[in-house]
């Protein structure tokens, strides 16, 4: 495992991960004395320095883990529990951005216990919510160091977070089937009958299971657990407890490798040259400080050992074939194509909503088609050729593409925005002599089979009644050959299409409607779970509160122009020049969305000179859609409607819309559009 440790301190996780065969990519540190450290024992691991300067996207497919504990002191009850308020707290924003700069199969954040209350769980509550927009899969305990063999009690929260392509499950790492048995910690008497007891009951030296021998024969002193008083600098008070006793009954200050021990370093590991003075005269308060802030080696060391086990297993689960289909599956997706089509295709033409090919138009949604799916879509490529065997096997003349260019018989109209490939032209059909048709092959499950025999292409299958319509128009051939083959029984279906002026000119005039709209179509109901609009692939941003894509379609600024010398052209009013195909993919940073596009809020207002369109919602919030570079004027920040670029709106939906402290942070701070796009 590779992994990148943020706000590193002196690197628990690499001494406890050593061993397990681990190599740190870049260590995260700011502090002197800790980078120093660092240096001192690690002098080939860079350290990038602060965390809020490092570029992720530089480490993505480099890193497997992300690990770190963000400054804790913005949680503690020691630090006043300013939580994200604190400058120190916002760090953890920082964490989640280079998580999601970066996609690590796992990360894990450690923090104190009073992370879950801090304002009142509101804090931790944005957390998970955060980690759940990034699409990990996350679980979280309170470890206690005294049950990982170290002698001091000293509870944190780990959060593991797991990638949905790593397949593993963040529950399985933290909890073992042991711990579910119930082994509650013996409970905490009197701090004073502690104290008493531990003293009274040491005896003689060296007689008790805490008392040991060290490498020079002296005697390491048995520790007390439970009393407040003056301890060791980064210990916290209310979550640390822990004082050595000598001489039987005088409590004393703990020594530097004392401290190490408890936390499971080697001894003297923070004893480093420092500012020109040898490791003998190292300062033992920035020793103290170091280790009181460092995450406990042995706590470290399982949860890498849990890691390493259930990767493990489920190598072994994936060896045996249990998750056979779902690799097949993952596959597909893995290599589908999802850049849209460049044209309005002629297949889509006649679907009954006018608003879903606009939308497909625009592009809207990105083509992330299930590995089902792709598959079924597949299935039907490898019957064309078997059905074209099986045409010629009869006698007929099928030619799959044009012979001078080599590649399928294309039609291309509207300036060439609209367009369609045909599986073939075909004649020789028996009863039909020479006479060239279009020749349209499909597959269909055995329900849509059946319906297409008893009702017709026309009724049934409107789309394919349009698509051939215009394939006619666009050849000059005035018949189809139209031919169904049902996936589950084999059976086939045919049926010879007459070519229809009027449809082909109906299609035709609909294609044009969805090029020249400048808004969307009405919608085909209002109601969301209507079941034609209920799996529609458009429904979150049509019926719900997610925005599209970001690109040149969905832009205000961008037109495509019907110019019969330049296919396919679009012009944007913004930079005054054509767009290509490659720049309206990917957009630019004047990106406003088409106010149709917003189905959550209504634009009201918009400035084209300053470049924002303002919205209000049902609810009474108002905001802005407005180009990147002006979201990110702080004087131009408005707390009656905050501007948002598109891209920030596109990762959070109607979230715009909320109060949440966590949201203003991200889009003061670093914005989610480095979240959702970096």
């Amino acid at each position: 495992m590779r992994y990148l440790s943020l706000c590193s301190g002196i690197e628990a996780a690499t001494v406890a991960w050593h061993p397990l065969g681990w190599k740190p990519v870049a260590f995260s540190e700011i502090a002197p004395f800790p980078s120093a450290t660092l240096a001192q024992h690690y002098p080939d691991i860079p350290n990038l320095g602060d965390i809020t300067r490092i570029d992720g996207t530089e480490l993505r497919g480099e890193v497997d883990c992300i690990v770190g504990g963000t400054p804790c002191q913005a949680f503690s009850v020691a630090g006043l529990r300013q939580g994200l308020r604190d400058p120190r707290g916002n760090l953890c924003l920082a964490f989640l951005k280079l998580v999601h700069q970066v996609r690590p199969e796992v990360f894990i954040w450690e923090n104190v216990p009073g992370t879950m209350s801090s304002n009142k769980g509101r804090d931790f509550g944005s957390f998970i919510g955060s980690v759940e927009e990034l699409r990990y899969r996350g679980a979280w305990r309170v470890l206690d160091a005294q049950y990982f063999g170290l002698a001091q009690r000293r509870k944190r929260l780990f959060f593991v977070g797991c990638s949905p392509e790593c397949g593993l499950d963040p529950r399985k790492i933290l909890l073992e089937s042991e711990s579910l048995r119930g082994n509650p910690p013996p409970s905490r008497e009197k701090e004073e009958t502690v104290v008493a007891g531990i003293a009274g009951s040491l005896g003689e030296r060296g007689t008790k299971s805490h008392t040991e021998l060290d490498g020079h024969g002296a005697y390491i002193p048995a520790l007390a657990y439970g009393l407040r008083g003056q301890i060791s600098p980064g210990y916290n008070t209310e979550e640390d407890t822990l004082l050595p006793f000598d001489e039987l009954t005088t409590v004393r200050r703990l020594s530097p490798i004392e401290c190490e021990r408890l936390q499971g370093f080697p001894d003297n590991y923070t004893r480093i040259p420092w500012r020109g003075k040898d490791a003998k005269d190292c300062p033992d308060g920035l020793r103290y400080k170091a280790l009181g802030n460092s995450m406990a080696v042995p706590v470290m060391r399982w949860l890498g050992e849990q890691i390493i086990k259930h990767k493990e297993e489920r190598m072994t689960n994936k060896r045996q074939g249990s998750e056979v289909a779902d690799l097949i599956f993952k596959a597909l997706e893995d290599s589908q194509d999802r850049d849209p089509r460049a044209h309005l295709g002629c297949s889509i033409i006649g679907r009954e909503c006018e608003r879903e090919v606009w939308y497909m138009w625009k592009w809207a949604k990105a083509p992330d088609f299930p590995g089902r799916i792709l598959r079924l879509f597949r299935r039907g490529h490898e019957e064309e050729p078997n059905v074209v065997k099986d045409l010629r096997a009869i006698g007929a003349e099928v030619h799959e593409s044009d012979s001078t260019t080599g590649r399928q018989f294309k039609i291309s109209g509207l300036g060439g925005h609209l367009g369609g490939s045909l599986d073939g032209a075909i004649s020789n059909v028996p009863g039909f002599g020479s006479t060239w048709m279009v020749l349209e092959i499909k597959t269909a499950g055995s329900k849509p089979f059946a319906k297409l025999v008893k009702n017709g292409v026309e009724l049934e299958k409107p789309e394919h009644f349009a698509q051939m319509q215009l394939y006619m128009r666009g050849t000059g051939m005035v018949k189809a050959l139209y031919l169904a083959v049902c996936k589950d029984t084999d059976s086939i279906h045919t049926e010879v299409i007459d070519f229809d002026q009027v449809a082909a000119n109906a299609a035709i005039a609909k294609a044009r409607r969805v090029l020249e709209s400048s808004q969307p179509p009405a919608k085909i109901s209002d109601h969301p779970s209507w079941w034609k609009c209920k799996f529609c692939d458009h429904r979150p941003h049509c019926q719900g509160e997610q925005a599209p894509e970001v690109s040149c379609r969905t832009c205000v600024h961008a037109t495509p122009e019907i110019d019969e010398n330049r296919a396919g052209l679009w012009t944007c009013s913004k930079l005054e020049k054509g767009l290509t195909l490659a720049k309206q993919r990917v957009g630019c940073v004047e990106h406003l969305y088409i106010p149709g596009m917003i189905n959550f809020a209504e634009a009201i207002d918009a400035d084209e000179r300053a470049g924002w369109v303002e919205y209000k919602s049902e609810q009474g919030v108002f905001f802005k859609n407005s180009g990147e570079e002006y979201a990110s004027l702080s004087d131009k920040q408005d707390a009656a409607a905050p501007p948002w670029s598109s891209p920030d709106i596109h990762a959070l939906g109607a979230k715009v819309l909320t109060d949440d402290p966590l949201l203003e942070s991200i889009r003061r701070n670093f914005s989610p559009t480095k979240l959702e796009n970096d």
